[in-house]
């Protein structure tokens, strides 16, 4: 489990377990908490996104969930930008939103999104998979290390290292304290630890990327 959170929550634990970076459990379809400076965001990987853990991302969070995916999957599923990207940093470039061409109802129900997200995770999945507009929200992640990351890399990036596949879906965690805000890292932690699923700090996940990279590349 990421960053084990059945124990008290204290700076000096905190400290120690932040090199401690496992993904068995997020391999496994389970929900992981990401904090990062825009707040905290709760990730499953795509091809393991059940109707129950995307039902779970929908009922604790903003509702708006989309699927981080590289530049190379949008293009191959010719999915284009909603808009031009200003480049802005820490703004998400969002892709026209897709429904599943098959299998679903609405569209808007968990369990119908969730058979999309699968769909968007599946690497044989081609354009045909998918009606346009939809009701989940690709975005793409930039992993070529030129921008800092934001949420939707640091998902790419979990994709990539627990299931070899750049695609998770992502949901701004809200507060429980203000619901009109979106949860910070240690209610973030807290949340993680009261509903027993993982949490981890963004940049972890960023230096194990990049790390796992340089050495495949030596």
């Amino acid at each position: 489990m990421l960053d084990p959170v059945r124990t008290p929550t204290t700076s000096s634990t905190v400290a120690a377990r932040r090199s401690e970076v496992d993904l068995s459990a997020v391999a496994e379809g389970q929900p992981i908490v990401v904090a990062s400076p825009q707040g905290c965001d709760l990730v499953i990987l795509a091809r393991q996104a059940s109707s129950v853990a995307t039902a779970f991302l929908i009922r604790h969070g903003t509702g708006f969930v989309s699927v981080a995916m590289t530049a190379e999957r949008l293009e191959m599923l010719e999915l284009p930008p909603q808009s031009t990207f200003d480049g802005r940093p820490q703004r998400p470039a969002l892709h026209v939103a897709v429904d599943a061409s098959a299998g679903i109802t609405t569209g808007i129900s968990a369990q119908d999104r969730a058979c999309t997200i699968q769909l968007l995770g599946d690497p044989s999945s081609g354009p045909d998979a998918f009606t346009r507009p939809g009701h989940v929200i690709p975005v793409r992640a930039n992993l070529e290390g030129n921008v800092p990351p934001g949420p939707a890399e640091t998902a790419a990036m979990i994709g990539l290292l627990a299931d070899d596949t750049p695609a998770a879906a992502l949901c701004s965690l809200v507060s429980e304290s203000d619901p009109t805000r979106i949860a910070q890292a240690e209610e973030g932690r807290q949340f993680a630890y009261d509903h027993e699923i993982p949490f981890v700090h963004s940049p972890d996940i960023t230096r194990m990327f990049y790390h796992q990279h340089a050495m495949q590349d030596l």
